[in-house]
């Protein structure tokens, strides 16, 4: 079984591969960071560009998993 490949980016961020699957872990403070930019970038009148449909739909799903996760998205209303 392949170990897969390790990234260390500072102590709390990390990037793991292992075959084609990717994980990431962040902080909270990084995520919700993320998920705040992810949220602004979704909303706006005039949002960020995509050049294919796929781009746009694995940003918002990075975004829901987010949500889903994090609590001060839902304690800011």
């Amino acid at each position: 079984m392949d170990a897969g490949k390790r990234a260390q980016m500072g102590p709390k961020t990390e990037v793991l591969m292992v075959a084609d699957e990717f994980s990431l872990r962040l902080s909270r403070d990084q995520a919700l960071v993320l998920f705040e930019w992810l949220a602004r970038t979704s909303s706006a009148g005039a949002p960020v560009g995509f050049e294919d449909q796929a781009e746009q739909r694995v940003l918002w799903d990075l975004e829901s998993a987010l949500e889903r996760v994090l609590i001060e998205p839902l304690s800011a209303a």
